[in-house]
């Protein structure tokens, strides 16, 4: 019986602190590892297709790096990795973002959004997308609270954990029709001729 309980409490203890090393030291450096699987598990879900890392001209002699782009029936879904060990605050237009960590200290960020938004202007223009077909995605850890104000049919803040029920959600809307093969083939070939990261999975 004693055995048993110094198994327990053994056990126990290792689970707190490898969720203590996981959350403090593993996520903060490999978010995007872990933002990676979850990208996967919505397109092997949904059977969509996918490109990683996709690094395109936006100005001469400066590229643009998109984590993720997914392949959708109806749109296509360019996503931005980003980490945030606290609360993040600001809307669609501001030139940066309030950031609070734990520890109640206050700083500016960059606005992804305003990145994500010129991206998706330069996707749209490079190969051809009709604007209606992008959404943007800035794809934050869970344990991120945030209060962010943005054009909610085209940019979302989103946390991990909830990017596939967005991606059905946005899926379902009614006022748009599936893009058709040929359409998506052709996009797929236009990404891939202007790709400079060319062993993008």
């Amino acid at each position: 019986m004693i055995i048993l309980l110094i198994i327990v409490i053994l056990a126990s203890a290792v689970g707190v602190a490898w969720h203590f090393i996981y959350k403090y030291f593993y996520y903060p450096r490999k978010y995007k590892d872990v933002h990676y699987k979850a990208v996967r598990k919505v397109v092997h879900e949904y059977d969509y297709r996918l490109i990683n890392r996709f690094t395109f001209p936006i100005e001469e002699n400066k590229c643009a790096v998109l984590d993720h782009i997914i392949f959708g029936e109806k749109f296509f879904y360019v996503i931005l990795n980003h980490y945030y060990d606290g609360e993040l605050m600001g809307n669609l237009n501001d030139k940066s973002f309030i950031y609070l960590n734990t520890k109640g200290k206050k700083y500016y960020v960059n606005n992804p959004y305003k990145l994500l938004a010129y991206s998706l202007s330069r996707l749209s223009t490079s190969c051809g997308i009709d604007k209606k077909y992008l959404i943007g995605i800035v794809l934050i850890n869970d344990s991120c609270t945030y209060k962010v104000e943005a054009n909610y049919e085209s940019y979302f803040v989103c946390k991990r954990k909830h990017l596939g029920k967005l991606i059905k959600s946005i899926e379902s809307r009614k006022d748009i029709g599936k893009i058709k093969e040929e359409m998506l083939q052709q996009v797929i070939y236009d990404m891939n001729r202007i790709n400079r990261r060319k062993d993008a999975k």
